[in-house]
């Protein structure tokens, strides 16, 4: 197994920050981790806005519980905004139906105002 690189530690630490933050409902570090314009796809095809989201989170239609990874992948390492594949299985409650989903999270990453 390789070692991973400073990009992709990085990266990977920012990521299990943004689950973190999601498991402790910590809205406040997810908004300052996540542009203004981000939006959530659902496994339905609907988005939604960080702000709906976000207030999902704080009114606890939608809460996490845990998330354990079966899968990572780095894209772009070397480009501006470095990307994570991520599968997971995250136990959830989304306006009162909780199970573990398989999920998959594609996020790009990139550094404003440090």
């Amino acid at each position: 197994m390789s070692s991973l690189s400073n990009q992709e530690i990085a990266v990977r630490q920012v990521y299990q920050r943004l689950y973190q933050d999601m498991i402790n409902r910590d809205t406040s570090d997810l908004s300052s981790l996540l542009i203004d314009d981000f939006y959530l796809v659902h496994i339905t095809g609907v988005q939604q806005s960080k702000n709906d989201w976000l207030g999902a989170i704080e009114n606890s239609s939608m809460q996490y519980f845990s998330a354990e990874e079966d899968q990572l992948t780095f894209e772009n390492l070397t480009a501006s905004k470095p990307t994570i594949v991520a599968k997971n299985r995250v136990d959830a409650d989304i306006s009162g139906m909780r199970r573990i989903w398989n999920l998959q999270l594609t996020i790009s990453f990139e550094t404003v105002n440090n």
